[in-house]
């Protein structure tokens, strides 16, 4: 049931994303911004099949990633160490990284509604994908923003 939940869920942000525009102007984009996005059908896809092995390398680029701007420079390593072995604490990192999101965003003076905390339902209430999806969708609309 879990995985009819997970895949259902993921299908439907991959529906919402559009990601073929997002693609196009991911092919573009400045080098710094390319580490940022990442197709949403091969997150989704690697999130699935990879028993966990693609979030971890998720994990550290993505606490590298959003390392600029007015936040404060994190380690990759030391979060993704502080995930796999502190219980729950995963659950911090996807509301610490959404706030940090919001954070970049409103630097751009982007219309960034506080997704932080969906972020972090989705990460209680519904595991494997579909928290790691919707904070990846956030990042590419990120992403495709600062290009533009």
């Amino acid at each position: 049931p879990y995985l009819i939940v997970n895949i259902g869920s993921a299908f439907l942000m991959y529906l919402r994303a559009n990601p073929k525009e997002i693609y196009e102007v991911a092919e573009n984009a400045y080098p710094g911004y390319n580490d940022m996005y990442v197709g949403l059908v091969k997150h989704i896809l690697l999130s699935l099949f990879t028993l966990g092995i693609y979030n971890c390398i998720w994990t550290y680029k993505t606490t590298e990633a959003l390392s600029c701007g007015k936040n404060e420079i994190q380690s990759g390593a030391k979060k993704l160490i502080l995930c796999i072995f502190v219980p729950f604490y995963r659950f911090y990192w996807y509301y610490n990284q959404s706030k940090r999101l919001e954070n970049l965003m409103k630097e751009k003076d982007d219309d960034s509604s506080d997704f932080a905390v969906v972020t972090l339902i989705l990460a209680i209430f519904v595991p494997i994908v579909a928290a790691s999806a919707f904070l990846q969708v956030k990042i590419n609309e990120y992403a495709k923003n600062k290009v533009d």
